[in-house]
């Protein structure tokens, strides 16, 4: 597998992410984990 998408700048890197609002019958798809239940995300990751 390659590497993430990186963009160099001043103090560093900068990793470029993206995102998906995903709605269906008046719901939004979001997801968790067992580590904070309490949190929900939207999809999405690096590129």
């Amino acid at each position: 597998m390659g590497k993430d998408m990186t963009v160099p700048c001043e103090n560093g890197l900068i990793n470029i992410r993206v995102g998906a609002i995903i709605l269906k019958n008046g719901k939004f798809l979001m997801v968790g984990n067992n580590i904070r239940p309490e949190y929900l995300y939207s999809v999405g990751g690096r590129v």
